[in-house]
């Protein structure tokens, strides 16, 4: 006996959808985690698979109150360039380089990190440290 259309696609659809977030090469989970749900009743979709935005996804953590970003900065020291380009007397140094003269600015990178906001950091204070630092300087 044959089914009707409106059978056999109530039989084969499932009652789960799935998703699979694939990963970048940061995480040693694999390269596709997959995640399952129930599925809605006016869904008419059983898999998926999502490429993240974690840039996108820290930003709405943050406006959120979910999250807060921490910088750090190092100073590197001058420009190597710009003692290159002194010694030659102004000459250019590389011939890639050509549209950026080198300056003695400093070399500045920064070293960002995300951390869960509690209420143990809520307003970026920290006792310990108000304490622990030089002649309390930090807060006075």
């Amino acid at each position: 006996a044959k089914k009707s259309a409106a059978a056999v696609q109530a039989a084969s659809t499932s009652q789960y959808q799935f998703v699979g977030v694939v990963n970048d090469d940061k995480g040693s989970k694999g390269k596709v985690t997959w995640y399952a749900r129930k599925k809605p009743t006016n869904s008419k979709w059983s898999v998926r698979l999502v490429h993240v935005n974690r840039d996108a996804v820290l930003r709405d953590l943050f406006v959120k109150g979910k999250v807060d970003i921490y910088g750090k900065y190092s100073n590197e020291g001058l420009d190597k360039a710009a003692f290159a380009a002194a010694d030659n007397g102004g000459d250019a140094v590389s011939d890639a380089e050509e549209t950026q003269q080198p300056g003695l600015k400093p070399l500045v990178k920064g070293n960002y990190y995300v951390k869960e906001r509690s209420w143990k950091n809520l307003w970026n204070f920290s006792p310990k440290r108000m304490f622990t630092t030089p002649s309390g300087s930090f807060w006075r």
